[in-house]
Formats: structure tokens, C-alpha cells, sequence
């Protein structure tokens, strides 16, 4: 982030992120689990009007159907039982859920195949949950836009240590906070 920083400051034209460039106005975004901060994550996505779509075979179907006091209308658009449905359906993708058993590797080849080319996919939840090596061939094929990580399979990652997804174009990482 620092080298963009570098080159914008100097007044250098940097090309956006595939995918990211056109805002969150009016996109579609999924999200993978349902906990508090899943939720306060769909609150902030509100006014920008987007279609909010979750997965989360484990809450409560209540917890998104209810509105909150200070928008009119439920957080969440639509329910999927299945990831796969919903992950063709996303301009962006946020993953909200806790590593288990049944979360590792809970998004790999098959579900980066089904995206959209255009799609980005955000991990701010625990490394794991996304098969890396996956993710990197599904960026280097197109299958998928960018991605933005604060959390990897190996940890602590940084340098060298992030490997291929540290020098992809179509990658922001940053420590997880």
C-alpha cells in the first residue's frame, strides 16, 4: 500500500483494481457468516443500496430479518443454503466466519471457478477459510478479480512470506486489526 501510496503521491496514474473501480453503489455483495460482525459490516453497506446477499448455514434466520432501528427495511436481501449459488451471484464477497472444521477451505477451486470474472473477494475473518493456492489460480487465470486479505493460512505474513499473493497486482494485504 505504501508503494501506491509512493506512485499516486508522485503523480503517477495507477490503474485500479479490477472489479473495485466502479464503487459499491447498487452491487451485489455477498456475505459468509452471520455473527455481530457480519452484521455491523451489512449496516455500513446500506446506503450505498446494495443487494446484500448471506450464507451462514449456522444463525438464526431472524437475526437478518428484523430491521434495525435506523433503516427501514431487513439487512439482508437473500438467504442461500448454498455458497456456490450465491458466489455466482457477487460483485464482492465478504467472509465473516469463525475456522472450523467446517469452514477450512470452504472456498476453493470450485467456488472461485463459479464467480464472476469481475468479482473481488475480501477475507477479514481467519486464513483457512480460503484455499490460497487456489486463490492464486484463480487471479492468475481471471476466474476472479482481486482479492483483499488481512488474514492468511500461514501466519504472521508478510514479505516473502505472503508469496505469490504479495506480489500480485490484483491483491491488497494488509495486517489483520
Amino acid at each position: 500500500m505504501k508503494e501506491l501510496d509512493a506512485r499516486i503521491t508522485s503523480g503517477e496514474r495507477v490503474p485500479s483494481i479490477q472489479g473495485m473501480s466502479r464503487g459499491l453503489i447498487g452491487a451485489t455483495v455477498g456475505i459468509i457468516g452471520m455473527g455481530d460482525i457480519a452484521y455491523e459490516f451489512a449496516k455500513y453497506l446500506v446506503p450505498f443500496k446494495c443487494r446484500l446477499l448471506v450464507f451462514s448455514p449456522t444463525s438464526p434466520e431472524s437475526r437478518w430479518n428484523v430491521p434495525d432501528a435506523r433503516y427501514p427495511t431487513a439487512i439482508a436481501h437473500e438467504r442461500f443454503e448454498n455458497l456456490q449459488e450465491m458466489l455466482q451471484l457477487v460483485d464482492l464477497v465478504s467472509v465473516h466466519c469463525p475456522l472450523n472444521r467446517e469452514t477450512r477451505g470452504l472456498i476453493g477451486s470450485a467456488e472461485l471457478a463459479g464467480m464472476k470474472r469481475s468479482a473481488v473477494l475480501v477475507n477479514t475473518a481467519r486464513g483457512g477459510i480460503i484455499d490460497e493456492a487456489a486463490l492464486v489460480h484463480a487471479l492468475k487465470e481471471g476466474q476472479v478479480g482481486g482479492a483483499g486479505l488481512d488474514v492468511f493460512e500461514t501466519e504472521p505474513a508478510f514479505g516473502e512470506n505472503l508469496g505469490e499473493l504479495g506480489k500480485m497486482q490484483n491483491v491488497i494485504c494488509v495486517p489483520h486489526m
